[in-house]
């Protein structure tokens, strides 16, 4: 379980004296304690209000937390747990959520009332996500991922001129467009560090592998003359970022129907976390009554009795 935590706790606001009775108790659980608190109204949106349970408990309390270390042993935390579990031996509709620092630390516990026809839980998205070096990226659990990202460094007075570095990035653009075939989704040549007589350089290039049948880097071996190969022999021949050990190949990678992502080095002395490369996985619930009624429901349920 990850050392701090965060996340949301969904409950029927007409709950809020038990909450006080067997959470709040706890000094450190108080309201103020929570990072922000909403209350989403039931009372007259249509179909809720036909429900007697929606009657009985017309609103819900929202409230958000972070940074949290969340503990079980932890009294507070540990009175926040069995508020949780009066509300669901009371039969009361609420959700719980919680996403700690590691990559699967992630806790969903949720309610239904009797003849609630909506599902809080249903608001509920999970996402994989890569601070990447073309932005910010989310996918989807269908989504499937793969392309390669090529950075090349011209370091000072390791690297090439300013003239000889752009004519070997022209180059090699038309070198991998032309010859290897490759659909170049961004190609970014950035200017950074002071003035000088050795200027450093950037060159970063997202290449869409998707359509392709490419062998798949595996166990650091490399064979044949797929595109990779070809490329790799042309920089290291070209040295254009005056050196071999100045650029770097990723492959990043996420099959359909999971939500995790691996981003792998393919050629370079640097490993993807020295580009802060760290997959990850966004969380967050988003739930209105509006967005869930029929016929344009995202959680709608029938009850068979």
């Amino acid at each position: 379980m990850g050392y701090r935590s965060y996340g949301q706790l969904i409950f029927p606001t007409s709950q809020m004296d038990a909450y006080h009775r067997l959470a709040g108790a706890a000094k450190d659980n108080s309201l103020d304690m929570w990072d922000n608190r909403e209350i989403i109204n039931l009372k007259y949106t249509e179909p809720w209000h036909q429900s007697q349970y929606v009657k009985d408990n017309d609103s819900f309390t929202v409230l958000d937390y972070s940074g949290w270390k969340w503990y079980e042993s932890y009294p507070d935390i540990q009175a926040i747990e069995n508020f949780m579990g009066y509300l669901e031996d009371q039969g009361h509709s609420w959700m719980f959520w919680r996403k700690g620092e590691d990559l699967e630390d992630i806790d969903i516990r949720d309610g239904d009332g009797y003849d609630v026809t909506f599902s809080l839980a249903e608001g509920w998205s999970q996402l994989a996500s890569i601070d990447s070096m073309h932005g910010w990226e989310n996918y989807e659990l269908e989504d499937s991922v793969l392309y390669y990202s090529l950075m090349i460094e011209n370091r000072g007075a390791k690297g090439n001129s300013l003239g000889v570095w752009s004519k070997k990035t022209k180059a090699l653009k038309k070198f991998m467009e032309d010859d290897l075939n490759l659909d170049i989704e961004h190609w970014e040549n950035a200017l950074s560090g002071a003035l000088g007589p050795a200027k450093n350089q950037y060159l970063t290039a997202k290449i869409d592998t998707v359509n392709y049948n490419d062998r798949i880097y595996n166990n650091g071996e490399l064979g044949g003359d797929g595109w990779v190969n070809k490329l790799r022999r042309y920089l290291d021949k070209a040295e254009i970022g005056g050196s071999d050990e100045q650029w770097h190949l990723f492959l990043t990678a996420k099959p359909t129907g999971t939500i995790v992502i691996e981003v792998t080095t393919v050629h370079g002395s640097a490993e993807p976390w020295d580009y802060d490369l760290y997959p990850s996985i966004d969380v967050g619930w988003d739930w209105s009554p509006r967005k869930a009624a029929p016929p344009k429901s995202i959680n709608f349920r029938r009850i068979v009795v």
